[in-house]
């Protein structure tokens, strides 16, 4: 008795010992029907296999598209959010735009108006100095204490005026600054303001026909008492040539 055999004969072993194949003949070929068969049941395996990968598919796109579609929204409501608040932006730039312009426009008018209500009152101080005279270098304390007494008489007698009574009406007198810098050797200038118009203009011109006028030693001038800004534009085309013949101008 072979091994083969006594190894069949136990009870664990009868199912799976096989008995020794040989080699024998090609078996035919099944018939079409079991063909067909198995054909059927691979096609019903694959349709399974592919709806269940399918479904499997599904679900997770399904869950991806859904995180996109709410991005999306949320990313749409934000983007009409700031269409909105451009919009609010862009209009209240064009109203800002259009206050700006009206505010331009204003603005020019009223530098305008600035401008000339400045020119009238520069013409107002002007005229009301048409009556007024300046004494530049008149040594001080030359006046004494009653300064309108003083030149109301010694403006006649300085310029060889014929006028009435030797005596020439002002309205008032005084120098300018008030009180006297400390250490200043420059005499203040006097200031006068004369009753009549006709008197200056008579003083003005005995001054320029006399040239060089002296008082106590010292060489006086006679000015009209124009406003600042007049004498600007008056003077700023005649000052260099002064200084460039070294010409000591005193105002």
């Amino acid at each position: 008795m072979s091994l083969r055999e006594l190894w069949a004969k136990t009870p664990d072993n009868k199912r799976t010992l096989r008995p020794k194949t040989r080699k024998t003949q090609p078996q035919p070929e099944a018939p079409d029907s079991d063909k067909m068969a198995e054909g059927e049941e691979i096609d019903s395996l694959v349709a399974k296999i592919s709806e269940g990968v399918f479904a499997k598919l599904s679900s997770v796109l399904d869950a991806k598209l859904d995180q996109i579609a709410k991005s999306v929204s949320s990313v749409c409501e934000n983007v009409k959010v700031l269409e909105k608040r451009v919009e609010d932006a862009e209009q209240r730039i064009s109203d800002t735009e259009d206050t700006a312009s009206q505010l331009l426009a204003k603005l020019e008018h009223t530098e305008a108006r600035l401008k000339e209500t400045i020119q009238r009152l520069e013409d107002q101080e002007n005229r009301s100095r048409r009556n007024n005279i300046k004494i530049v270098n008149l040594p001080e304390r030359t006046e004494g204490d009653n300064a309108k007494e003083f030149f109301e008489t010694w403006m006649p007698k300085i310029l060889n005026l014929k006028v009435k009574n030797d005596r020439i009406k002002m309205d008032r007198c005084h120098r300018s600054p008030a009180q006297l810098r400390t250490g200043s050797e420059r005499p203040r200038i006097v200031y006068i303001r004369l009753h009549n118009y006709m008197d200056k203009q008579l003083i003005m011109q005995s001054a320029r026909n006399m040239g060089e006028i002296s008082a106590s030693g010292n060489r006086i001038h006679f000015f009209e008492d124009f406003s600042p800004t007049r004498l600007c534009p008056m003077f700023r085309g005649h000052i260099p040539p002064l200084k460039r013949v070294i010409i000591i101008y005193c105002m």
